[in-house]
């Protein structure tokens, strides 16, 4: 069992704005080492603001013995059924097999899926970015309907953002929306894409313009993960957390800058995911009606989007 140091974010009450729930710094302490961080993001969405609710668990080798959490971290009422692992190729090689144990250990009935992950000839960079796809989703689909699924089956994914775009869209299509669980690898995913609700794949006409609102119960953040990556993709997934520092936290800024000579200490990355999910959960309340909570997560996307396109 994981310990749990709790930051509960203020949900959005049906149809009133929230105000001032964005600057949460004066409210965050620094996670100690060796205790999980434990955050709820909530938010209330659509027509008939329906609450969505994730619980982000962030500790430094939580995956090492993830036998002895995993099934408190799945939905209770998904632990009969039969639930899937989706990662990429290169993720599969560092993890897959081990999470697969750790979970099958646990006696979870689990079934793996790997889609595929690419090296860029000029940056020698792993990428699944090209295939964030309605076409590999489709076939993702049929595996899973293949294999057998009921409407307490999860989804869980391993991996960087992209896998946990791709399974959240999954999740959200079958028997119209299934559990899911994100165990995210990348600073990136760690720090923005996993946290949030928002789900999409890419079209030919643009970046994520095929998706839905649609939460994990639970997002599993190991930084120990983190150091399999290049520097470049630290130093990427690190932007996002200095984007909420710009917009929230004079003292998050300072944190980071004065800590990149620790670029690989888990310590110091497990405590920056732990803040910036910290700052960036009261930003998802009711966000999607107010451009006023708009601002954090959405600071510096205008453009790069239209970048990202050409």
């Amino acid at each position: 069992m994981y310990e749990k140091v709790s930051f509960k974010s203020q949900v959005a009450e049906i149809a009133k704005p929230v105000e001032n729930n964005f600057i949460v710094a004066k409210d965050v302490d620094v996670i100690e080492p060796k205790k999980a961080s434990k955050v709820k993001v909530a938010a209330s969405f659509g027509r008939y603001h329906h609450k969505m609710e994730s619980d982000v668990i962030v500790q430094d080798g939580i995956l090492d013995n993830f036998r002895n959490c995993v099934r408190d971290v799945l939905p209770e009422d998904s632990l009969l059924s039969h639930n899937y692992l989706v990662t990429d190729t290169i993720v599969d090689e560092l993890y897959g097999e081990h999470v697969l144990k750790e979970m099958l250990a646990a006696k979870l009935n689990v079934t793996k899926l790997v889609v595929p992950a690419e090296t860029s000839d000029e940056s020698g960079e792993s990428s699944t970015e090209m295939h964030k796809t309605l076409g590999v989703l489709s076939g993702l689909i049929d595996q899973v309907l293949d294999g057998g699924i009921d409407k307490h089956s999860c989804i869980i994914s391993l991996g960087g953002g992209v896998v946990n775009n791709l399974c959240g869209f999954l999740a959200s299509t079958l028997y119209r929306g299934i559990k899911l669980v994100h165990i995210t690898t990348t600073m990136m995913g760690q720090a923005d894409a996993a946290i949030d609700f928002k789900q999409a794949v890419n079209h030919p006409k643009g970046k994520n313009l095929v998706g839905a609102y649609y939460p994990a119960s639970a997002i599993v953040c190991d930084p120990s993960t983190l150091t399999t990556l290049s520097d470049r993709h630290i130093l990427n997934g690190l932007s996002e957390c200095i984007k909420h520092a710009f917009t929230q936290s004079a003292e998050l800024m300072d944190y980071i800058l004065t800590g990149l000579a620790n670029l690989r200490d888990t310590k110091y990355l497990e405590t920056v995911v732990s803040l910036t999910v910290a700052h960036k959960a009261p930003t998802l309340t009711n966000y999607h009606d107010s451009d006023f909570n708009e601002i954090c997560p959405q600071y510096g996307h205008a453009i790069g989007h239209a970048v990202e396109h050409l």
